[in-house]
This record gives C-alpha cells, sequence and structure tokens, in this order.
C-alpha cells in the first residue's frame, strides 16, 4: 500500500498523533535564518512518517507568496521571494531524499499570486507568461534537475499558459506540454484534491474531473476534500473508463513512485518492479 499525506508544518499537519514532533509552517521555517537546522527538521519530519508507514508528503510548498492577502497559501510558502523558495525547497527535497521519502513539489505553475482559495471557487492567475517565468516557475525549475521526484498540479485558471482556460490540474497545455515536455519533468505529476470546488466545478461529478485530469497526463488523482458526497459507483465508473483506454497509467505511476522510494539517494527516473507486498 502506498500512503502519501501532507505534513507542511503549523496547521498544516495530516498526521499529529502519538508523540509526532510538530514543527513551524515553511515561512517559519525561513524565518529561523539557520539552513543546517531547517535541514535537521525536516529529516525529523520525515523520519517519524516513514516510522508510520507514510512514503510520500505533498511538500514542499513551492508558491512564492507575492499576494500578501493570499487567504490559501499564506505562510505554506517560503516567502515572497522566488529564489529563497528554490533555496527552501532544495533543502525539503535533500532532508527527504536522505531518509527515503518522495518528495512533492507543489503548486504548478505556483498558487502564490492569488487572493481567491480554490478549495470554495475558481481561481484565474493575474499575471503574464513573464511573470510566471521570473517568479512562479523558478522554483519547480531548479528543483527539477537536482531530481525532485513529483509535482503537484494547482487547480488555477493561467490564460497565459492555457488560452482555452482550463484549470492547470486538467490542462493537458500546463501538464504535458509545459511540464512534460518543454521542461523535462520525469517525474510523477498529481493533481491536489480533485473535490475542490476550482476545479469540480467545472464537471458533472469528481469523477469526470479525474478522468479529464488524467487525460491531461496526471499519474495520480487525489481525491479527497469533496464539497459533497460522491456516488461512489458513478464516480469509480468515469474512472475506470479512462484507465481503460490507457491500461499503463497506474502501473507506470505505481512504478515511478516505488521505483524512487527504493532507491534512496539515487532516484532514477527510470521503471522498477512494483513490490508485491
Amino acid at each position: 500500500m502506498h500512503i502519501a499525506s501532507d505534513q507542511e508544518g503549523d496547521f498544516s499537519q495530516d498526521y499529529a498523533r502519538g508523540g509526532v514532533s510538530l514543527f513551524p509552517s515553511q515561512m517559519g521555517m525561513t524565518a529561523v535564518g539557520d539552513e543546517e537546522l531547517v535541514y535537521r527538521a525536516y529529516r525529523a519530519v520525515a523520519h517519524q512518517q516513514r516510522a508510520v508507514g507514510i512514503r510520500m508528503l505533498h511538500n514542499p510548498c513551492l508558491d512564492v507568496n507575492v499576494e500578501p492577502a493570499n487567504p490559501e497559501i499564506r505562510t505554506r510558502s517560503f516567502g515572497d521571494e522566488a529564489e529563497t523558495a528554490a533555496r527552501m525547497g532544495l533543502l525539503v527535497l535533500r532532508a527527504y531524499r536522505d531518509e527515503g521519502l518522495i518528495a512533492t513539489g507543489k503548486h504548478f505553475p505556483g498558487r502564490g499570486d492569488s487572493k481567491l482559495d480554490v478549495h470554495y471557487q475558481a481561481d484565474v492567475f493575474p499575471g503574464d507568461r513573464e511573470e510566471l517565468e521570473a517568479v512562479h516557475l523558478l522554483p519547480c525549475r531548479r528543483l527539477i534537475p537536482e531530481g525532485l521526484p513529483a509535482i503537484m498540479t494547482a487547480h488555477t485558471i493561467y490564460p497565459a499558459l492555457d488560452a482555452e482556460e482550463w484549470p492547470a490540474s486538467v490542462s493537458r497545455r500546463i501538464t504535458t506540454a509545459l511540464l512534460r515536455e518543454q521542461m523535462g519533468f520525469e517525474g510523477v505529476i498529481t493533481t491536489d484534491a480533485i473535490g475542490m470546488k476550482g476545479v469540480v466545478d467545472r464537471f458533472s461529478c469528481c469523477g469526470e474531473a479525474a478522468a479529464t485530469a488524467v487525460a491531461a497526463g496526471k499519474k495520480v488523482v487525489v481525491i479527497s476534500n469533496a464539497p459533497y458526497p460522491m456516488s461512489i459507483p458513478a464516480e469509480a465508473t468515469t474512472v475506470l473508463l479512462t484507465f481503460s483506454t490507457m491500461p499503463r497509467s497506474l502501473e507506470h505511476a505505481a512504478a515511478v513512485i516505488y521505483g524512487k522510494a527504493a532507491c534512496g539517494g539515487t532516484w532514477p527516473l527510470k521503471h522498477y518492479p512494483i513490490p508485491t507486498a
């Protein structure tokens, strides 16, 4: 079984039971001013998570929080400077790798310039491609060559990247054309929670949104935070119909994920046998 979790720090803690040590938010980590201490703290996070069976964490949050009124990202970010986000993100990547845990950079291509929370409503990125390149894409561009194993996409709409204005989580232009082909990312691409209203309101159900995300190039779909009770048979049928047209999607994602987890510090981007136990 593959278990992933959010453990960003401060209020974003999915697992906080049984004596788990809690740490500051990412912005708090930046304020510490001691990168060796921060590295050791993130190793402690990873060590604790592995002890309870978690193999993948949905951070570092690589969003550059340039909007002070951002209601969703705020202190989850390392700050309002792209270079800082990249530098601190590399610390997290190194700490998790050294503990054998899979790091996930998010929320590609950047949720730092926003005044809305996509858990509850659709959001449109206000800037142009130049701003994206200079600020919001920079952390991912720095971490990808360093072996970032997974990236989570945002539910935000980016007209500068997709003229049809699909949210990044279901946009093939952003997932495949930009992240895979232009930026050369070969790891696992996952959605944020597909039940968030910023994306699911575009579809008839979470299952249709999930299927569209897979068609756009996602290898993992996070199904949680649904704003309404899901009809499990209907949702599952929609997803399975899509997977039937691309039968290696789940196999490929699992192979990449477990290959990275099994290889410790090497993190080669190639297939490995999927463990059976």
